[in-house]
Formats: structure tokens, C-alpha cells, sequence
């Protein structure tokens, strides 16, 4: 069982991580330190984009697919959408941090079933 959330502590440079990620029904609800609110919903990945199959998420902000973001061993891509132009409140280092924080939940779920 993943956790409830993970709470903001210092980053690797000693700065705040902006996203805090908790799960909700659809999949997970990221919320910035600015109010900013993104969700993370399981996608759908197709053989033109994902040979291998493998898990994603969409990144959805005001309505809109910004992101996609897919794992890859232990590590994740995000690969960004036309949309995410729109908003300049989310940043590539966002969706970056994002990524990161669900390679996090991913582990602890799958910690939890060994």
C-alpha cells in the first residue's frame, strides 16, 4: 500500500520540494506549495509509444493532458504535450519533481507486497 502522502522535506540541494502527492480515486492529486493543483491518472500507453507496455500516467492540469510520464527499470521519462505550452506555471522541473515523487510510491507499493 503506497503512503498517504508524502510530506515536503529538503530536496537534494537543500530546497524545498515544491509538490506535495497524495492518492486519490482517479490515481494520485498533486498540489503545489502555490495552490497549482495537477492530477495523475494510469494512461494508456500504445505500441507506437511504449513497445515494452510498460505503466504511465497522464499529467492533467485545468482539463488538459500536459504530460505523460513512463517508467524505465527503476528511473522515469516525461514526455511533454503541445498543451503544456499553455501553462507556464508548470515547469519542466515540475513535472520532473513529479515523476520522481511516483517512482517513490511505485517502491513503497511494491515494498509492501514483498
Amino acid at each position: 500500500m503506497p503512503p498517504a502522502g508524502v510530506s515536503l522535506k529538503p530536496g537534494p540541494a537543500g530546497g524545498l520540494m515544491k509538490w506535495d502527492i497524495r492518492t486519490c480515486a482517479e490515481g494520485f492529486k498533486a498540489v503545489k506549495l502555490s495552490g497549482n493543483t495537477a492530477y495523475l491518472r494510469r494512461a494508456c500507453q500504445w505500441p507506437p509509444d511504449a513497445p515494452e507496455g510498460g505503466p504511465a500516467y497522464d499529467v492533467n492540469y485545468k482539463g488538459c493532458v500536459i504530460a505523460v510520464i513512463s517508467f524505465e527499470g527503476k528511473g522515469a521519462r516525461v514526455n511533454t504535450m503541445k498543451a503544456c505550452r499553455c501553462f507556464p506555471e508548470i515547469s519542466d522541473l515540475d513535472l520532473a519533481e513529479m515523476a520522481l515523487r511516483l517512482v517513490r510510491f511505485r517502491k513503497a507499493a511494491a515494498d509492501a507486497l514483498n
